[in-house]
């Protein structure tokens, strides 16, 4: 981890539908990446301040539509009790799906994603150089990677007009981020494009103690790419 760094973002282009669970962070992504490499989580470029990494949630970029909601119904935990030997042999994970009126269907989890998302961004404040040699290792982005979703096809980096909030606030009504409600307010009074809730504000975002956060609201974040342009100030 760093104390300085320069702003940037972040494209990942993805060719299937997505999962999410939630924001999906920057620095959760790298996190995660560190680890499979044998490292810890909190070993990334990216900056901090007052113990907030620099690193934004995830910036879904579509077309003049937007996205569409949708659910995938998929097969979990079946056994040969409910099931024919061999029915699934063959086949790729991201074929292990069964219709609506299969007789099996009674035994499907519906799996919600998001569809005609182009690419996904980030935008924050580190080494850049750093970021793209730990992305190296992503072939999947979201949630259930390892069957079809988020499926990476290229990671790009972008410049963009430098700038201390990189990775924290996209401006002085909207957090970059989840953060405890008394650090944003030290930067701005203005929460009218922001959710509080019970948040972990820092990873891994699956354990430990939940404080009271404020943060982006996804919908808000589903954008096309000049409008992203705009938001992150390319240059």
């Amino acid at each position: 981890m760093q104390d300085e760094g320069s702003a940037f973002a972040i494209r990942i282009t993805i060719s299937t539908p997505l999962s999410l669970r939630g924001l999906l962070h920057l620095d959760g992504f790298l996190g995660s990446l560190a680890v499979m490499r044998g490292s810890s989580h909190d070993n990334i470029p990216l900056s901090r301040r007052r113990g907030i990494t620099l690193g934004s949630v995830a910036i879904l970029e579509t077309g003049p539509f937007g996205a569409i909601d949708a659910s995938q119904p998929r097969t979990k935990h079946l056994n040969d009790h409910y099931v024919p030997g061999d029915i699934f042999d063959g086949l790729k994970p991201s074929r292990l799906k069964i219709g609506s009126t299969s007789p099996y269907r009674n035994k499907l989890t519906p799996y919600p994603c998001i569809e005609s998302v182009h690419a996904v961004w980030f935008t924050g404040t580190g080494d850049v150089e750093g970021v793209m040699e730990l992305l190296h290792e992503a072939r999947n982005i979201g949630a259930m990677g390892r069957t079809g979703y988020g499926r990476i096809n290229s990671i790009s980096s972008v410049p963009v007009k430098p700038h201390a909030e990189a990775g924290f606030a996209f401006n002085q009504s909207t957090p970059a981020r989840v953060m405890p409600v008394e650090v944003w307010r030290d930067y701005s009074q203005d929460i009218s494009s922001c959710v509080v809730s019970l948040e972990r504000p820092i990873p891994p975002y699956w354990t430990g103690s939940r404080v009271l956060c404020i943060g982006p609201l996804q919908t808000d974040l589903i954008l096309t790419r000049s409008e992203i342009s705009e938001l992150l100030q390319i240059g």
